[in-house]
């Protein structure tokens, strides 16, 4: 695809998200269309064949104008959208006030979090690190345990947000404010196994609260540099929670206790428990529209997921508007 077209798909593609990207964002996002469809189709194995990004600041800029000289995209306040969409941009101003204020929260239960044993990223997602969050939104979070010990990471996890009373559970149809801690990996198993352009999108937007180091964070991205099939730009930002002495004593002490032989068999129990939490209440149906996994080295729990979905409205839209 030509930088016109690939300009479209990113709005396109945002616009199905209810959300107007700027000129930086639109660059930033901006959809590598012509691999993602090969890669869709079986065409790239390696990244090594994987063209670089040939289109400038620039060119982004003149494609925009050129479309909204054509009618097909329209700007305000510094926001693009598609045309016909205009109401995205009040839309888009209202839930950046109620991002200002889920970001802070999302802050504080960080450092709390960071006190946890084994714990050793935590990364929000979802509409929490798209910045598009309302009333009704909860926290999704991505956490990053050491190897070995993701059972009882997550068994710690969900205790101590329990203890606040700020955990979403399989039972709130809505859950504002409440953290989803929807995805467990650990810190020997980074890279993601599903590839789409909705999870590249996802997972490239990944906001660091926390990590034990920044070199976790590079691994992180050089594990995942299957984004690359399906844009052009990832930067990982840094943590937004600096580390704390004391935190690190107690998570440190925590460790210590649960290193050994002790914790072997502190992580079986919790496994075995888990494990039969987690198949008491799985709903089978859900399945097909989302991912449900749960082994030793990933704990993901994404069922009804939008992915579907959006992904089909997106080729339809390509397939009248872009391709030809």
């Amino acid at each position: 695809m030509n930088p016109r077209q690939e300009v479209i798909a990113t709005l396109s593609y945002y616009d199905f998200l209810d959300i107007p990207l700027t000129v930086d964002e639109v660059f930033r996002f901006l959809i590598r269309a012509s691999e993602s469809e090969h890669r869709e189709r079986g065409g790239f194995q390696s990244l090594d064949i994987v063209s670089p990004n040939i289109w400038s600041r620039h060119d982004v800029v003149t494609e925009l104008e050129r479309l909204q000289s054509a009618g097909t995209v329209q700007e305000r306040n510094s926001y693009f959208h598609l045309h016909g969409r205009e109401y995205l941009i009040p839309l888009r101003l209202r839930h950046e006030e109620f991002f200002k204020k889920k970001w802070r929260r999302a802050m504080r239960i960080a450092r709390a979090l960071q006190t946890i044993p084994f714990i050793r990223a935590i990364f929000a997602s979802g509409s929490l690190a798209l910045g598009s969050t309302d009333e009704m939104s909860d926290l999704d979070v991505l956490v990053v345990a050491r190897h070995g010990r993701i059972w009882l990471t997550r068994l710690f996890v969900l205790g101590l947000l329990e203890i606040f009373g700020i955990r979403r559970t399989h039972r709130d149809s809505i859950a504002p404010d409440k953290v989803c801690p929807n995805h467990f990996i650990t810190d020997q198993s980074l890279a993601i196994p599903f590839h789409s352009l909705y999870t590249a999108q996802m997972y490239a937007n990944l906001r660091p609260l926390f990590a034990v180091s920044s070199e976790l964070l590079e691994r992180f991205r050089i594990e995942n540099e299957w984004l690359f099939h399906h844009l052009y730009h990832w930067q990982m930002t840094e943590p937004a929670v600096r580390k704390h002495i004391l935190h690190i004593a107690i998570r440190k002490a925590g460790e210590t206790i649960l290193f050994g032989p002790i914790g072997d068999v502190a992580e079986w129990l919790a496994r075995r428990f888990q494990t039969w939490l987690i198949n008491r209440h799985r709903k089978p149906t859900l399945e097909r529209t989302g991912h449900l996994v749960y082994d030793d080295s990933m704990l993901a729990f994404h069922e009804g997921s939008s992915e579907q979905d959006i992904l089909e409205r997106y080729t339809g839209f390509l397939k009248r508007f872009v391709v030809g």
